[in-house]
């Protein structure tokens, strides 16, 4: 069962959902016959939900890690599985990543950040690329999406720190994760066309992972 987290169910009446009240409509959803619940959003995103600001960091108002692993023991215990979105590709202009990115060659400290994000010059704005705040620097984000910047996957210390989070996560209890917008893990070079060839072995690689991070059994389920 889909559950948007934010207004699944309030429980301190603020007008936003939140974990304690996904935890108090278990047995109601148990009653459904639901054997799965996906939250969305779970992590820190900005206000529409898809672009990731901080991966490690539960979504603003919905609670604590504390009460998170309060849902995972309780939604176990009914034979409920927690799956959580999980963005691979799609952060937000407010990911301190971002930032760090444009301005690694002026900045060594942050030079491990300089290939994050897909950065070129001399080519022309589009819907899929825009220039970063009114310089000759452009940035691939998703269509029409500026605020979204697309990670640079094939970099290996983006790929290494999105594997480190789904450790997070997976040592969190997770069951799985629904890999949203796969179609942005890698583009054509005018970044409109996704090379699905490309994305397949990416998925493939990560499934890998995740089963042996799950210690080989493949309780993790990525759905996409």
């Amino acid at each position: 069962m889909n559950i948007w987290t934010l207004s699944f169910s309030d429980s301190n009446s603020d007008n936003i959902g939140d974990l304690i009240g996904i935890i108090q409509k278990l047995d109601y959803l148990r009653r459904l016959g639901v054997g799965a619940i996906f939250l969305r959003p779970i992590m820190r995103v900005e206000k529409s939900g898809l672009g990731v600001i901080e991966y490690n960091k539960l979504a603003s108002k919905i609670g604590n890690f504390e009460q998170f692993n309060e849902l995972i023991i309780k939604a176990r215990k009914k034979g409920i599985r927690v799956l959580i979105d999980f963005p691979l590709v799609l952060t937000s202009i407010s990911n301190p990543w971002f930032d760090k990115s444009a301005l690694a060659s002026a900045h060594p400290e942050d030079a491990h950040f300089a290939d994050f994000f897909i950065w070129r010059r001399g080519i022309p704005n589009s819907e899929f690329i825009s220039e970063y705040c009114g310089s000759t620097l452009k940035y691939f984000h998703v269509k029409e999406r500026p605020d979204l910047p697309v990670l640079h996957w094939t970099n290996k210390n983006v790929s290494d720190i999105i594997k480190a989070a789904l450790s997070f996560w997976i040592n969190k209890g997770v069951d799985g994760f629904h890999f949203s917008s796969i179609e942005y893990l890698y583009r054509s070079e005018d970044g409109k066309d996704p090379n699905w060839e490309k994305i397949a072995k990416i998925l493939r690689s990560l499934r890998i992972f995740i089963d042996d991070e799950k210690g080989g059994g493949g309780n993790a389920r990525e759905k996409m």
